[in-house]
């Protein structure tokens, strides 16, 4: 029986390849985040009244707009 020994090394290549997949996950992440307070943002001000939102001094078709910002 023949015996192989392989080593695992890193190349570059792969050093780079492992960077990219991970910055293009932390970017993914970073949007997942965002649309989760977004939509949380717009959960909460969606639930009051217009009279809480004029006292805030926002109309309701501001919500949106302050959910993104």
């Amino acid at each position: 029986m023949a015996f192989i020994e392989t080593r695992k090394t890193r190349s570059p290549q792969g050093s780079a390849l492992a960077q990219a997949l991970h910055a293009s996950f932390d970017r993914v992440k970073e949007a997942y985040d965002a649309r989760r307070a977004y939509l949380a943002t717009l959960r909460e001000l969606s639930a009051l009244s217009d009279r809480d939102l004029a006292d805030f001094g926002l109309a309701r078709s501001d919500i949106d707009a302050i959910a993104r910002s």
